[in-house]
C-alpha cells in the first residue's frame, strides 16, 4: 500500500478491483451433469479434481453397473444362482435371502450376515454307529388300566433270514407313536440314543387296495441280520454347530436327530 507524503493518507490503486462481495452477485456458470454417475462432464483432467472411476469386477457382479447404478430387473440372475445350487447338490448348503431379511429390530446387521455366510458352509461328519433294521411284524403296547403306570410293549422286527422280538419301554413306545411306524414299514433304530427312522413301505406287504399318499416310498425288506453297524455321514453348516451347541445337551445333539433352529446364540 502506498501512502501520500503530505498527509499520510494512503493512495488510490491504479488498478482498482472489485470488493470479495462483489463476486456474490455474478451469475454461476450452467455445468453439464453426467446423467449416469451426476458428476459434472469435463473435456479432460483439471488440477485438483478428482478423476471418477468405474466400479470394480466383483460390484459389477452383484446387479450394479459401471455407474454403480442397480441393472433392469428380470435379468435372470437369480435364476441362474437357483440353478447352480440345485446342480451342486443336496449336501451343498445353499443360502438365499432377502435384502428385508438384514434390516431387524432384534439382530444387528453384522450378526445376521454372519449367520447367513456360517449357513453356506457345510460339514461333513461321519460316524460309524450300531443300528437295528428290519421290516415291522407286529406292534404290542399293555396300557395299565388305570392309565397312570408305566406302558411297556413287544415290537417284533423281522429281515430276509431272521425275526426277533423286542421289549419296549416307555421312550421307545413314544418314539414309534411319534414316528407313525405301523405294521409293513421298514424302519432303523439307533442303539446308543434310541432314535427311530421310517425308511418306507416294504414290498413284500404292498397290497393293491391299500390306501397310500403320493409321498409313499417302497423299500425292499432287509436282508441278513438284524443288528449290524453302519456309517453315518451327517452334513451341517456352522450356524446348525452353533446353535446346537448353545443347547444344554451339547454337540451330542446333533447325532440324536435333532433339528437346529433360528434362536439367538
Amino acid at each position: 500500500m502506498d501512502l501520500d507524503p503530505k498527509n499520510g493518507d494512503p493512495k488510490p490503486s491504479q488498478n482498482p478491483q472489485p470488493p470479495l462481495w462483489g463476486a456474490l452477485d455474478q451469475p454461476v456458470p450452467e455445468m453439464d451433469l453426467n446423467p449416469k454417475m451426476g458428476t459434472p462432464k469435463s473435456s479432460g483432467p483439471r488440477l485438483g479434481c478428482p478423476r471418477s472411476t468405474s466400479a470394480h469386477s466383483h460390484i459389477r457382479g452383484l446387479g450394479l453397473d459401471e455407474a454403480l447404478e442397480p441393472r433392469q430387473v428380470s435379468q435372470g440372475m437369480t435364476a441362474i444362482a437357483m440353478g447352480l445350487a440345485q446342480a451342486l447338490g443336496p449336501d451343498t448348503p445353499f443360502t438365499a435371502i432377502a435384502g428385508s431379511e438384514i434390516f431387524s429390530l432384534e439382530m444387528s446387521r453384522t450378526e445376521a450376515l454372519t449367520q447367513a455366510f456360517r449357513r453356506s458352509i457345510g460339514v461333513r461328519i461321519k460316524e460309524e454307529t450300531e443300528i437295528i433294521e428290519g421290516e415291522v411284524v407286529e406292534i404290542q403296547i399293555d396300557r395299565p388300566a388305570t392309565g397312570t403306570g408305566t406302558k411297556v410293549g413287544k415290537l417284533t422286527l423281522k429281515t430276509t433270514e431272521m425275526e426277533t422280538i423286542y421289549d419296549l419301554g416307555t421312550k421307545m413306545i413314544e418314539s414309534l407313536t411319534k414316528e407313525k411306524a405301523p405294521r409293513r414299514d421298514v424302519i432303523t433304530i439307533d442303539k446308543a440314543t434310541g432314535k427311530i427312522s421310517k425308511l418306507g413301505r416294504s414290498f413284500t406287504r404292498a397290497r393293491d387296495y391299500d390306501a397310500m399318499g403320493a409321498q409313499t416310498k417302497f423299500v425292499q425288506c432287509p436282508d441278513g441280520e438284524l443288528q449290524k453297524r453302519k456309517e453315518v455321514v451327517h452334513t451341517v453348516s456352522l450356524h446348525e454347530i452353533d446353535v446346537i451347541n448353545s443347547r444344554t445337551q451339547g454337540f451330542l445333539a446333533l447325532f440324536s436327530g435333532m433339528d437346529p433352529h433360528l434362536t439367538h446364540i
